[in-house]
Formats: C-alpha cells, sequence, structure tokens
C-alpha cells in the first residue's frame, strides 16, 4: 500500500479476520487515542514536531463496486472497506490485532469461559443519533444465526440455544439474555477461546433493528452504523463518500471525508495514474507498480499485517 505526502494523520489499520481463506484489507482512518500535540516551531520557523491535523478528504481506489453495505453480508473486502469504517462491534482490534473495547466498555468472562457478560458505553449511538442498545446487539446476533456470515457463523453456534434456534426449532435463544439497557450476557455451551475475537469481525457488526427492519433489502445501499464515518452517498461505478459522525462515542475522526473512487473491472493502470497525477492519497502495490512508482520521491511505503 501507498500514500503520498499528502496524507493527513490517520488512525493506524487494523487488519482482522479469523480462519479465512480471504486476504483483507481494511482502512482504518482518522481516529486516535492520543490526544492531539501541540506543533512546536523554531526560531527559524522550522517545525519541531508533527501535528495531528484535522479536516481534509482522503481519497482511496476501489477495484469494483461492493455487493452490499451490510455487514452481515458482505462477502468481499470492497464492502469490508467501508462497513470497517462505517459500523463497529461490541470489541475492535488494534494494530498489533490486540482485542480491545468497541461498543462494549468492558466485559466480565465468568464461569470458567462460559459466560461473557458485556457493559455497553452508554454514549455510543447510531449515526441517526439513537442509542445504542442491547436490544440491538440481541438483534444482530439473533439476524446472524439465520442467515449464512461463514466466518463468523461458527462461532456463534456455539451460544447456548443458538442451532436450535437456527433450525427453527425455537424462536429464542436460551444463552443471550437482556439484563437492562447497556448490559446483556451470552453463555456458552463451553468455553471457546476465539468466541470473543469473532466478535470484532466484520458481520459480526452492530445494527440498528428499528432501521434495519424498516428499510428491509434497501439497508445494504443505505447503511447507518455507530462507526467513525457514517454513509454518505453512492454512485455505482462512481464513488462511495463517507463524512465524519460527530457524535462519534471515541475521539472523532481527523478526517471530514472519505471518498472511495470505484474503478469497475480492477482498472489498475488508471489507478496508477490518477494517484500519480495526485487524484489519490493511496494505491495497492503489486506487480510491477512498485518498480513504476519507485522513482516517485515522497511516497511512504507501508506493509500492513492481516489475520487470514
Amino acid at each position: 500500500m501507498e500514500l503520498n505526502d499528502k496524507m493527513r494523520s490517520l488512525r493506524l489499520p487494523s487488519y482482522y479476520w479469523i480462519c479465512t481463506i480471504l486476504f483483507i484489507l481494511v482502512f482504518t482512518f482518522g481516529c486516535d487515542s492520543d490526544d492531539v500535540k501541540e506543533r512546536k516551531i523554531s526560531k527559524n520557523g522550522t517545525p519541531l514536531e508533527n501535528k495531528k491535523q484535522y479536516g481534509g478528504i482522503y481519497r482511496v481506489p476501489l477495484m469494483n463496486n461492493p455487493s452490499t453495505l451490510d455487514p452481515a453480508y458482505v462477502n468481499d473486502w470492497y464492502g469490508e472497506t467501508l462497513v470497517q469504517q462505517v459500523f463497529e462491534g461490541l470489541v475492535k482490534f488494534d494494530s498489533h490485532l490486540m482485542v480491545l473495547p468497541g461498543l462494549a466498555e468492558t466485559w466480565q468472562v465468568e464461569e470458567n469461559g462460559r459466560v461473557y457478560r458485556f457493559f455497553l458505553r452508554k454514549n455510543a449511538q447510531f449515526h441517526n443519533s439513537q442509542p445504542v442498545t442491547t436490544r440491538d446487539v440481541k438483534f444482530s446476533i439473533y439476524r446472524l444465526l439465520r442467515i449464512n456470515p461463514t466466518s463468523v457463523l461458527p462461532h456463534l453456534l456455539k451460544i447456548k440455544g443458538a442451532r436450535a434456534y437456527r433450525n427453527h426449532q425455537k424462536e429464542e435463544v436460551d444463552g443471550i439474555k437482556i439484563i437492562d439497557d447497556h448490559v446483556i450476557l451470552i453463555r456458552l455451551n463451553e468455553p471457546h477461546a476465539p468466541f470473543l475475537t469473532s466478535l470484532g469481525m466484520c458481520q459480526a457488526f452492530i445494527v440498528p433493528e428499528k432501521v434495519v427492519v424498516g428499510a428491509k433489502n434497501n439497508f445494504k445501499h443505505n447503511p447507518v452504523g455507530s462507526g467513525p464515518f457514517r454513509f454518505n452517498s453512492w454512485e455505482k461505478d462512481k464513488s462511495i463518500k463517507l463524512k465524519r459522525f460527530l457524535n462519534y462515542h471515541s475521539q472523532n475522526a481527523f478526517l471530514d471525508e472519505i471518498h472511495f473512487r470505484i474503478y469497475p473491472g480492477a482498472q489498475i493502470k488508471k489507478v496508477v495514474t490518477d494517484f500519480q497525477k495526485g487524484h489519490l492519497e493511496e494505491i495497492p502495490v503489486y506487480g510491477d507498480i512498485r518498480k513504476e512508482l519507485s522513482g516517485i520521491k515522497g511516497i511512504n511505503w507501508f506493509h500492513r499485517p492481516s489475520l487470514s
């Protein structure tokens, strides 16, 4: 992955996909837990320390249109790249792939790993200004158990009563219990170490129950999440635009917007040309592209880790 010198301060990317054969590229722009540092200037005006800059538009190539922006149905990295910015799960990952709090501010593991008690952030809200509650968490998990999110489903089926619900033998999952609006308990049949990590996978992102039910099939084109960026527009074969969500529960993103420029059919030569002309802030690197760009000054080269 390459970024030119127009790049603004971004949160380090997190890559996380468990037990799949897919190679996932995830862009996580803008949010950072560090305080913004004051810029120090020497007497001759030379910056002594870089400052994290707010504002601006970051432009990224997308080699095809996503099939959907509904996280439960995402099955390509085009869609995953987008939903990582728009949605969030109970947990998330840092740049070293360590599990961190997401919509769940904290959690307790009880009964020797059979029970997980999650405590939601009280200031977390969706992009329509509605609070994120345990009803949305329950709805999101129930929804996944009735469809076929192959990467996360094996882990969710470890929940007590999940198989009976999936097979329409029951209409409730015995192992999911809402304590109140911000506390939910999940009981497993037996200890399952990957369970917590699986909740950070994109299919397990939390969606707003009322919006999904009301939107029916339109949710995949007009998603409403709780992530650092909110969906703004999608012009097929042209672009998908996201805007900073000002009421994000953590520190707001540094960027104003992210523009994903779509190149249907993976028009890599056009991508390279647009990058050279300064129309893109980054491009993927493979084949002869590295050699072609090696003579350009001011380019930063990044090798990003992922779980596969």
